[in-house]
């Protein structure tokens, strides 16, 4: 088999690219030395714990075995590599309470062992491991972001003094004379003509909602001339990363009767009407499932389908209603009503071809006893999981009240900027997963003659897990999933010795440590983080609510949103000092 390192280094190609990615990368690198003093003292832990297994439950010979029993010591501590691997799976708690019965059986106090090892080691060191790498890293990232922050407000300052000099600068003035000037801000003019910053900005790449909320802050700010000075700038360019309020959109104003029909389609108590009919159909879908088996279904199923159906008719003449009141311009840019939107016509769709098919709404005995390819059921089925989706309908209502508002902006945070740890995670996954290809591939393999019945209980063997193998790469990537998840993973730790060496274990040990231990403890980290955010943004709008009724949460558009309030804006001295070195850019102003 040829082994190409280039493989294993791909995905952090990728990683790369995207700034955010690049900065946790760093950042994670740059903790990870930081935080082996409490990893050694978790190893100590282990360690101490695992001589001491071994003296309490010595392997019982078996001509002295008194029982039929399984010996604590035979299986679970028969030499040190044992017991330390029994112990960090203990630490997840996937083998408990199975590695503790054996002993526990025999005498009742060995329970304190185990109790003194899980609490000590999962509830005080597992925590204080999670508080001191979350602020660890949360040192690095934010030493990284006040960079950030300083090369933007340098650049924010270079670029007045460029755009200063550029007016009043003789071509007889050599590059170090201009940045002197710069520096020691002596320049003939402290302002720039408006015309000029007008026509940089419209210039720029910026999104165009930014360039003009640029030009209309300078235009409020500069009624009385047409020159702009240094405040005016800087306050301009700083409103970049304020966190601005959605704006309302005006739509279209009809008249006559019309009026009134579209005060309703834009109302939020139509909304809210919807919502509660979505409550109602969830219900009858769960009433539904449980009658799944009932003697009499077929006949109440015909009542429900007709239900549902009339509620997807409604869901279909709200959306119209909405959007000829909003117009598509509008009714488009909330996500809600997209989903809204395509939910309705899918069931409506649904319901029509179900009907067409078999002229009823509802699936009938007979229908299921003719069905050879399972055509009616799996239309029904499809049709039944798709309605499903209305519960989200309902959760659309939770922002309404001020602890969901809180807990749904928390959710929303979290999926716009834990993408970076996804991104490092699936990194980790793929090559984690060649990396396991290249070493088990062909490994595990079902042995001749085999029979689950002659295994033991519990083992890899026993429970079929043959699918559970390094032989491509999705099978991988799935084991890896399985260990993160720590679920049983003990089981993957012992077939892995079995059919390979006992240092094949330290693989999978390493890898729950990267992924379980180390990133997805910082994702919980930063869970909290967003939280605490939101609680403290909502104290400090007073818990008040939006003009549609909603709890008036912020989003956190990026990480740097999430750790801006622990920036410190740099001073003019230090930007000063960094622009002596900088020559180079004035160099084509000759």
């Amino acid at each position: 088999m040829t082994i190409n390192i280039r493989y294993l280094l791909r995905p952090f190609y990728m990683a790369f690219i995207s700034q955010e990615m690049k900065k946790v990368f760093n950042s994670l690198r740059k903790s990870f030395l930081q935080i082996l003093s409490v990893t050694l003292l978790l190893a100590i832990h282990i360690y101490f714990f695992s001589v001491i297994g071994m003296i309490l439950f010595p392997p019982a010979k078996l001509n002295h075995s008194t029982d039929d029993r399984i010996d604590e010591g035979t299986k679970y501590f028969p030499d040190f590599p044992d017991a330390l691997i029994n112990l960090i799976v203990l630490l997840t708690t996937a083998n408990n309470p199975d590695v503790t019965l054996p002993a526990y059986s025999k005498n009742r106090l060995y329970i304190i062992y185990f109790a003194i090892f899980l609490t000590i080691g999962l509830y005080c060191l597992m925590t204080l491991f999670t508080v001191i790498k979350m602020n660890t890293f949360k040192e690095f990232f934010t030493t990284s972001m006040q960079n950030s922050l300083f090369r933007r407000r340098l650049a924010i300052r270079a670029c007045f003094d460029v755009l200063l000099e550029s007016e009043v600068a003789p071509s007889s003035r050599t590059t170090d004379d201009i940045t002197s000037s710069l520096v020691t801000r002596q320049s003939s003019r402290l302002t720039i003509p408006m015309l000029v910053v007008t026509r940089v900005i419209s210039g720029t790449n910026l999104p165009e909602l930014h360039r003009r909320a640029l030009l209309d802050i300078l235009t409020r700010n500069n009624q009385q001339n047409s020159q702009v000075t240094w405040d005016m700038f800087s306050t301009a360019m700083l409103s970049l990363d304020a966190d601005h309020p959605k704006q309302v959109v005006e739509h279209h104003e009809y008249s006559g009767i019309w009026t009134l029909v579209q005060l309703i389609g834009a109302s939020k108590y139509l909304t809210w009407f919807g919502n509660a009919i979505g409550l109602i159909n969830f219900i009858i879908l769960v009433i539904e499932g449980g009658l799944r088996y009932h003697p009499k279904f077929d006949t109440i199923d015909t009542i429900l389908s007709n239900i549902l159906f009339s509620f997807c008719i409604y869901y279909f003449l709200e959306t119209i209603l909405k959007l000829w009141s909003l117009r598509p311009k509008i009714f488009f840019k909330y996500v809600f009503n997209t989903f809204d939107t395509i939910l309705a016509l899918s069931l409506l769709v649904l319901h029509i071809v179900h009907w067409s098919i078999y002229g009823a709404l509802s699936i009938t005995q007979f229908d299921r006893d003719n069905d050879d390819r399972g055509t009616a059921r799996s239309l029904w089925a499809i049709t039944r999981i798709i309605n499903l989706f209305v519960v989200f309908r309902i959760i659309r209502s939770m922002p309404h009240f001020t602890n969901y508002g809180i807990i749904m902006g928390t959710i929303s945070d979290g999926m716009r900027n834990l993408k970076a740890f996804i991104g490092i995670l699936i990194c980790l996954f793929y090559g984690y997963a060649v990396l396991g290809m290249w070493l088990f591939r062909g490994v595990i393999k079902v042995p001749p003659g085999y029979d689950s019945k002659n295994a033991t209980c519990g083992s890899y063997q026993q429970s079929n897990y043959w699918a559970n193998n390094f032989d491509d790469f999705f099978s991988t990537v799935v084991i890896l999933y399985d260990v993160m998840l720590v679920n049983n993973w003990g089981v993957f730790l012992n077939a892995l010795r079995e059919f390979s060496t006992r240092w094949s274990q330290l693989y999978l040990v390493s890898w729950w440590f990267l992924s379980n231990v180390y990133i997805l403890a910082l994702v919980l980290g930063f869970i909290v983080e967003l939280f605490a955010l939101n609680v403290a943004r909502f104290e400090e709008s007073g818990f008040a609510q939006g003009q549609n009724g909603l709890a008036n949460t912020y989003f956190v558009k990026t990480l740097f949103h999430l750790f801006k309030r622990s920036l410190k804006e740099p001073s003019d001295e230090e930007i000063n000092k960094a622009l002596t070195k900088y020559k180079r850019l004035y160099d084509n102003r000759k």
